[in-house]
């Protein structure tokens, strides 16, 4: 029987994916900071926030705020235990479509998770995500790019202040592109490079916000950053 991969009530099209309340309840996002993808009140090209302390990244976006019944799906997918991952694929799929697809983006670079988050959860969220993507796009995913340097507190159990100075010496570069990753003619040089950095959920933007500066230190022109969810600044 297929059940809906929220509230598993028993769905009767086999097409489906969620059941009719569960749709309804969707946190979308429809309006919001151009620059960093803060759920607004109304659309603006920067908040507050990013007037006073601009994030390294050129331009953000997530299609849901990280609530109910949304949160719950993000729970299920980075614990390993959601078999279906057609919708997680198609939100990312018209996220890119309507707001990066005239970008450019020449390659896909997922936020790195700790060897201990892998270990205990069997899989790498953002970089699930990042071939997902890859798959509906046919850009490539950069592997190796970014790493982390050592192992920092598990975000959920720091306060936001905590949490962007564990980043602060959070990523190094790797290696930005290997000959076969990337057609020939942008190998010249990383300025050719238009980084769309995936994960799961933007919190306080620390993670992509470090990883964005470390790639524009090693000269890339463009790095905006794709999530499912957005925790509103408050959080």
């Amino acid at each position: 029987m297929i059940k809906c991969k929220l509230c598993f009530y028993p769905l009767s099209s086999l097409d489906s994916y969620f059941c009719y309340d569960c749709l309804t309840r969707l946190p979308y996002i429809t309006t919001h900071c151009e620059s960093c993808g803060l759920p607004t009140n109304t659309q603006l090209d920067m908040c507050g926030h990013c007037q006073k302390q601009p994030f390294a990244f050129d331009h953000a976006f997530s299609p849901f705020e990280y609530k109910p019944p949304i949160q719950a799906l993000i729970h299920q997918f980075k614990a390993n235990q959601l078999a279906n991952l057609k919708p997680l694929q198609a939100w990312l799929f018209s996220a890119y479509y309507h707001h990066f697809r005239h970008r450019k983006i020449t390659g896909l670079i997922a936020i790195p998770s700790s060897r201990r988050s892998m270990i205990r959860r069997g899989h790498a969220p953002a970089q699930t995500l990042a071939q997902l993507l890859s798959q509906r796009t046919h850009i490539p995913v950069l592997p190796n790019v970014l790493s982390k340097r050592w192992l920092v507190p598990n975000q959920k159990q720091q306060t936001k202040r905590s949490r962007q100075t564990a980043h602060q010496f959070k990523f190094h570069i790797e290696r930005l592109h290997a000959e076969n990753q990337l057609p020939h003619r942008q190998r010249n040089s990383n300025q050719d490079h238009r980084i769309l950095l995936i994960d799961d959920v933007m919190t306080t933007g620390g993670s992509a916000n470090e990883a964005a500066k470390h790639l524009k230190a090693a000269g890339v022109h463009q790095v905006d950053l794709l999530t499912i969810a957005r925790t509103p600044m408050n959080h």
